[in-house]
C-alpha cells in the first residue's frame, strides 16, 4: 500500500473509531467523520514535514533554525507595533525597496507568519509567536516543547471537534482511565509512530480539555 493510500485508510479507520468512542450523536456523525478524517490526515502530513530533517544536512538544518529564529523575532517585533504605525512603516520602507510590490499587496506580517509556519512544520515547534515586550522570559511552566507540541495540538483539535459535534470524551485521572485514554491508545497504531506515547500524559489531556471547555461556542 502506498504512503498516501495508507494515510487515507488510517484516517478513515481512526475517524470511525473516534465516532464510536466519543459517542457522537447520529445527526452529527457525517460532519464529525469528515472533520476527524481531515485531522488525522493533516497530522500525518505534518509528521512527514518534520521527517524532512532526516534528509537535510546538518548545515541546512542549522540554516533553517537560524531563519526560523530570525523570522520569529521579526514577527514578534511587528506584532508589538500599533496597526497604524506598522502600515506607515511598511509604506515608508516599501518606497525604498525596488523589489517589493508597488501596490503593497504583500503584507509583512502575513509573509513572516507564513515563513514561521513553514519552518515550524520542520522543527516541530509551535507556530505561535507572541508580541515582543521587554526582556524575553524563559519558557512558561507547562508550555509545549517541540516534543509535546504535536500531540497537544492533536488533542486540542480533537477535543474541539468532539465538542462541536455533541460528543464527549472522559478522563478519570486518579484511576488512570477514561475514554480519552481508550481513544488515544486505539488511535496510536493509526497515527505517526511516536506521536502517542505508551503512557499518554494525563495532565496534558486534562489541561487541554479544560482550555477547550472554556472556549466560547462557535455557531455552525
Amino acid at each position: 500500500m502506498s504512503g498516501l493510500l495508507k494515510m487515507a485508510e488510517n484516517s478513515k479507520r481512526g475517524a470511525s473509531l473516534l465516532c464510536d468512542v466519543a459517542k457522537i450523536p447520529e445527526q452529527r456523525r457525517e460532519r464529525f467523520l469528515i472533520e476527524a478524517k481531515h485531522l488525522i490526515y493533516e497530522t500525518w502530513r505534518n509528521s512527514q514535514a518534520r521527517d524532512l530533517k532526516k534528509w537535510i544536512s546538518q548545515e541546512e538544518m542549522r540554516a533553517i533554525k537560524d531563519i526560523e529564529a530570525g523570522v520569529r523575532i521579526a514577527y514578534g517585533a511587528i506584532q508589538s507595533l500599533p496597526k497604524e504605525r506598522l502600515e506607515y512603516l511598511q509604506h515608508l520602507l516599501s518606497d525604498a525597496t525596488p523589489y517589493w510590490p508597488s501596490d503593497n499587496s504583500i503584507v509583512w506580517k502575513d509573509a513572516l507568519l507564513a515563513m514561521v509556519a513553514a519552518c515550524a512544520r520542520i522543527s516541530g515547534k509551535s507556530p505561535r509567536v507572541s508580541p515582543r515586550s521587554g526582556p524575553r522570559p524563559g519558557r512558561p511552566p507547562k508550555s509545549s516543547t517541540k516534543e509535546t507540541y504535536p500531540l497537544k495540538t492533536f488533542i486540542k483539535r480533537l477535543a474541539r471537534i468532539v465538542k462541536a459535534n455533541g460528543g464527549h470524551l472522559t478522563l478519570y485521572r486518579q484511576e488512570r482511565r477514561g475514554t480519552w485514554i481508550d481513544a488515544l491508545v486505539q488511535l496510536a497504531p493509526l497515527l505517526p509512530a511516536g506521536l502517542v506515547p505508551n503512557r499518554p500524559s494525563l495532565s496534558l489531556i486534562e489541561t487541554t480539555q479544560a482550555q477547550v471547555n472554556s472556549e466560547k461556542e462557535l455557531p455552525f
